[in-house]
This record gives C-alpha cells, sequence and structure tokens, in this order.
C-alpha cells in the first residue's frame, strides 16, 4: 500500500481513493497518508455507531480528528431519522458536513450521462457538492501546511 500511495503522489496533484469496508489496518494507513480523510455516512442510529468506532480506531492509530471529514449524505431538514446536532453530540461534537437527499438532480445527471452542471444547474445537491469540495480543499491546505 505504501508504494501505490507514493506513486500516486508523485504522478498526481490530487488523488481519491474510495475505500469502503476495508480492515481498520489498511482505513489507518490510508489516512495516515492522506491531507483528508472523508467519512461518508447517513444520519441512522447504525451508521453513527460505525462512525463512532471508525473515529475512536483512528484515533488510537494516531489519526488526528482535524484531518477526518464526516459528511451525512442524503440528509432530509424535514424529519430526519437523526437530527444534525443529534449526529453531531453522538460523535462527540466534530463538525458535519451535509449532502442534501436530491434523487431527482442526481438521477437526471446520471440518466442524461451529464455533470450536474448541466443536468441540474440549480439543485441543492449541486451546491452542497460546490461547498463540500471547497471544504475538502481548504482542509487539504492547512493538512499540507501542517505538515511542511
Amino acid at each position: 500500500m505504501p508504494e501505490a500511495l507514493s506513486a500516486c503522489r508523485q504522478a498526481y496533484a490530487q488523488t481519491v481513493i474510495d475505500a469502503p469496508r476495508v480492515p481498520m489496518n489498511i482505513a489507518s494507513v490510508l489516512a495516515k497518508s492522506s491531507n483528508v480523510t472523508i467519512i461518508c455516512f447517513q444520519l441512522t442510529v447504525k451508521d453513527v455507531r460505525i462512525v463512532r468506532a471508525m473515529l475512536s480506531a483512528m484515533k488510537e492509530s494516531g489519526i488526528s480528528s482535524e484531518h477526518v471529514l464526516l459528511i451525512a449524505n442524503r440528509y432530509k431538514k424535514r424529519s430526519p431519522m437523526i437530527r444534525l446536532v443529534e449526529g453531531k453530540e453522538a460523535l462527540g461534537n466534530l463538525p458535519i458536513e451535509s449532502i442534501a437527499n436530491d434523487y431527482r438532480s442526481a438521477l437526471k445527471g446520471i440518466d442524461f450521462g451529464q455533470p450536474l452542471e448541466y443536468a441540474a444547474p440549480r439543485s441543492i445537491l449541486r451546491k452542497d457538492f460546490r461547498r463540500l469540495a471547497a471544504r475538502v480543499i481548504s482542509m487539504s491546505r492547512s493538512t499540507k501546511e501542517a505538515r511542511y
């Protein structure tokens, strides 16, 4: 794994690695090598418990929560299972970004094979992704500055 990450670092300015359901030892290696680690989940009791366990394991591995970005996916403002405030409390008051549950816009982009910019330019989902991208860039820059 370290060799592959080194090759990516040499070849590209930014690399995104999607690693769902990997063992915690591999997740720790990836997180230690990353400027930003994104944990995407839904605001359900099951997912919040899993995220809490992941954060605990990462802390034990020496990974700071400052480099972790929590994203509540498919978030509904009206009648969510768990409110955003409750999710924050359950996860140690870490900030949580949210991505709207804008199924129609996402499906429209998929159906037409277009980015949201063209398929649904005014969608809430697109606005949330733009906000999220700015947050990731900001976190990445601050992490790089802290490392060097």
